[in-house]
């Protein structure tokens, strides 16, 4: 049973809400929760510091798992500083993990989704990472339950420690090797709708401090893929403009409908076409897709046929 990280700051409803459902799942009980509570920023203010506190006895007032353990730091490290030191971290001791933030609210099977992932894809090396969150569309009837993709999502995930090592936190290296490789970035971009690089260049210059565009990129340039549901087990309640990296509210363009529970099924070495167009819809239309029901459907088709190069 893999541990579940949560990674948690000043969002008192946010954070309630998080650890309500994960305790709901039905393998909260047999697993260890480990909670990093990132410290006030120097120009914190009254107000600032007693939304930590809160967090911090909220985390404390009740046995969410199995086990908990709770991670307090003095000093702010920042979303992204506060996810790479506590997976590396938990992965010290830990073969795999699994991570949460303080807005992602799981359904019931999450865990459940992510464990039998860990049975199915641990010697699959192919496989780097495991999401349990999957946007809306329109479409969404003409998935498989579970498919493979180079995309990657931050929103209720787990890795391993085999495939973490590969992470890379250099932006201008990865942004080099990103050009040369084939497709370049506009391949990387889903079709030049995501605005991944552009991402990965705002933190090159210093505009951004995020995390997880360099996994995504370490995950691409390393060949690795990602296990996708093909129903959502995870809502991010942060798109209301109260996040660190959401300040407008973009609810409903990410809302989704929970699945109970998803089975989790070997997949070859390679992306499926009918999941990489599926994300490349999203990006480029929101939840209605541009693609019609007969694209769809000969899409079903091409997943019969030998494995591609990605476009």
């Amino acid at each position: 049973m893999a541990p579940v990280v949560l990674f948690v700051y000043d969002r008192p409803e946010h954070t309630r809400n998080t650890l309500l459902a994960l305790s709901a799942n039905r393998l909260a009980a047999e697993s260890a929760l480990h909670v990093f509570c990132d410290g006030p920023k120097s120009s914190a203010t009254d107000a600032d510091r007693r939304r930590i506190e809160e967090v911090r006895h909220l985390v404390r007032s009740r046995a969410w798992c199995g086990r908990v353990t709770v991670h307090e730091r003095d000093v702010n490290l920042g979303l992204a500083s506060s996810i790479r030191d506590g997976v590396d971290t938990i992965l010290e001791s830990h073969d795999s993990i699994i991570v949460l933030e303080d807005d992602i609210v799981t359904s019931p099977g999450f865990l459940q989704y992510m464990n039998d992932a860990l049975s199915v894809y641990s010697a699959r090396e192919y496989v780097m990472h495991v999401t349990g969150y999957l946007p809306r569309t329109s479409y969404q009837w003409a998935l498989p339950p579970t498919f493979l993709a180079r995309y990657m999502s931050c929103w209720g995930w787990r890795t391993w420690r085999r495939a973490w090592k590969l992470a890379r936190w250099n932006a201008a290296e990865l942004l080099g090797d990103l050009d040369r490789h084939p497709g370049g970035r506009q391949q990387f971009d889903l079709g030049g709708t995501a605005g991944f690089a552009e991402q990965l260049e705002a933190n090159r210059r210093g505009e951004l401090r995020t995390w997880a565009v360099y996994w995504g990129v370490s995950i691409y340039l390393a060949g690795g893929l990602c296990v996708f549901p093909g129903r959502s087990l995870v809502r991010n309640v942060g798109t209301d403009g109260t996040g660190e990296n959401f300040t407008t509210d973009q609810s409903e363009r990410y809302d989704v409908e929970l699945a109970d529970r998803i089975g989790v099924r070997v997949h070859p070495n390679r992306e499926s076409v009918r999941g990489r167009a599926y994300l490349r819809a999203f990006h480029r239309h929101g939840k209605h897709s541009g693609l019609r029901r007969r694209a769809w459907l000969a899409l079903g088709r091409a997943k019969h046929r030998a494995p591609q190069t990605l476009r």
